[in-house]
This record gives structure tokens, sequence and C-alpha cells, in this order.
């Protein structure tokens, strides 16, 4: 008897748009403030799954948009940080990496404290 395997593809449709909310928030200790973007499903029935999504050194760039645009068209909300905005301008006045894990972290916190968002674990990810 032979088996006959056959690929499975998965196709998205977005049934809905996006809303976004920028939001200002402090690192965990304090140190420095940064913004997020949460792009939320519209259509949304109850208390969504959330990502913090953040970027590299480069800035938001097309990949951290791509899923800031995908999540929320599978009910999942993004939540894009942005450690540029507001922390420094060009690489030379760039904080130190080990800086930023304390706002990563807070960021999680901001969207376990949403009543939009379920305060079960939040993912994260890195572009």
């Amino acid at each position: 008897m032979r088996t006959l395997i056959l690929p499975v593809f998965l196709i998205s449709v977005a049934t809905s748009a996006q809303s976004q909310d920028r939001i200002k928030f402090a690192s965990l200790n304090d140190k420095m403030h940064v913004y997020g973007n949460l792009y939320l499903p519209e259509g949304r029935q109850g208390k969504v799954p959330a990502m913090a999504i953040v970027h590299g050194s480069a800035d938001v760039d097309s990949r951290t948009k791509y899923f800031a645009e995908e999540l929320p068209k599978h009910g999942i909300a993004a939540f894009v940080v942005d450690f540029q905005t507001g922390v420094f301008t060009i690489p030379s006045n760039r904080p130190k990496n080990d800086e930023f894990q304390p706002s990563a972290y807070a960021a999680r916190r901001v969207l376990r404290g949403r009543s939009d968002i379920d305060p079960g674990p939040a993912g994260r990810g890195h572009r």
C-alpha cells in the first residue's frame, strides 16, 4: 500500500482592519521611557492574546512592521516597542544593549495591565 502525502497550505485572509494605540511607558528600573505602538485586531470579542515585538539596533523596519500588520489579522495584538524615539537619535548616543532589557520586560507588564489583553503568557519576539 502506498501512502500519498499532500502538503497543506494555510491561506490567511484579512477579514478586518486593525486599530493602533501609541503608549509611552517607563522601564522596570525607571531609567528609560520608551514608546510602543499597540496594534489591536478589529472586531475583537473580549480579551486577545498579545506579542511584544522588540526591534534590533536598526530601529523599526519592514520585518517589525510585518508582524504589526499580520498578527492582528489572526486575532493577536502586536505591541511594537520603539526603543529609538525619545531614547537616542544616532548610533553614537545609543545606550548599551543591556540597558534596554528592563524596557522589554516593562512592555510585557504594559500588556498584562490592559483590560483588552489576555494576561496569560504574553509572547515576545525579536526580529
